[in-house]
């Protein structure tokens, strides 16, 4: 479980660098919109894999990915409806529905990543 949880964490770690840096860059924010994609399939597998460690965590980490992964969830919905009514004209929805949310949902697994991470040392 340690090598596994190491491995998810430095992969994230990089993953949230890479897109972190094309959104300070404007030109390559379509790029990060992309990449972002990338970052939420990664989670998604990560939470996954998770899963499998159910009975290794603590109640605290438990109800952290049960939160995130329930956000999660809230979100595609939410982003389904939305897509359905075919309501985003504003660049700020846009930009929240698109960038805003999933970018704090992926810097929440990484809290989440890395508090397990310092719990196994």
């Amino acid at each position: 479980m340690k090598k596994t949880i190491n491995l998810l964490v430095s992969i994230n770690r990089i993953l949230m660098v890479l897109i972190s840096l094309f959104f300070v860059t404007i030109v390559l924010c379509y790029i990060a919109v992309l990449a972002e994609i990338l970052l939420g399939g990664f989670h998604i597998i990560t939470v996954l894999i998770l899963f499998t460690f159910w009975n290794h965590l603590n109640k605290i980490e438990k109800k952290r990915i049960g939160i995130y992964s329930l956000m999660t969830v809230a979100y595609f919905i939410f982003w389904g409806i939305i897509g359905f009514l075919d309501n985003l004209n504003e660049i700020y929805e846009v930009l929240f529905w698109m960038v805003l949310i999933p970018m704090s949902l992926a810097f929440y697994l990484t809290f989440i990543l890395e508090k397990i991470k310092d719990r196994l040392k």
